[in-house]
């Protein structure tokens, strides 16, 4: 209620949560407590809560990644930057963010509602297959990077062509 009513910042909520709710929440995507999973998962986010250069990189379509002849010299891309263009490989990650958010969601959930056994094995199934994803890095709670917008190889490959 004090968050509600603007008396609790967000900072002071995540640890009220972290310290009495989160424990009761098992693991998070991988095998990392809920509190690892929900700290780097909400850090991960808040570049994207105001509309700034990370946010914008999110409307281009990279349309070329050009491999640079020598060692050390930087990676050059070409970038589509325009009201329509769509790259389909950011299209695909946002809709992964969308299914990591659903998932999350959903395990608040099941936390408040621990009768619902068929939604709880549905979305403990939905975090499996999320967890898989080729899209997520090693598969790992390494969220500083999960929400870059490009991605490239160390040889300046676009990754997951």
């Amino acid at each position: 209620m004090r968050w509600a009513q603007d008396d609790l910042k967000p900072g002071n909520l995540r640890k009220w949560l972290d310290q009495f709710a989160w424990a009761a929440y098992g693991e998070g995507l991988w095998t990392e407590t809920w509190s690892q999973f929900m700290g780097q998962f909400t850090k991960a986010l808040q570049p994207y809560a105001h509309y700034g250069r990370d946010l914008a990189q999110w409307q281009m379509s990279l349309v070329h990644v050009m491999t640079p002849v020598e060692p050390g010299q930087p990676i050059e891309a070409a970038l589509a930057f325009r009201p329509g263009v769509c790259d389909e490989q950011l299209a695909t990650r946002i809709t992964l963010f969308h299914g990591l958010l659903f998932y999350v969601l959903g395990r608040i959930w099941i936390a408040a509602h621990p009768s619902d056994i068929e939604f709880a094995t549905q979305i403990k199934d939905f975090g499996r297959a999320l967890g898989q994803s080729a899209y997520l890095d090693g598969h790992q709670s390494d969220w500083g990077q999960q929400f870059w917008a490009m991605m490239w190889a160390s040889d300046g490959q676009i990754v997951l062509e």
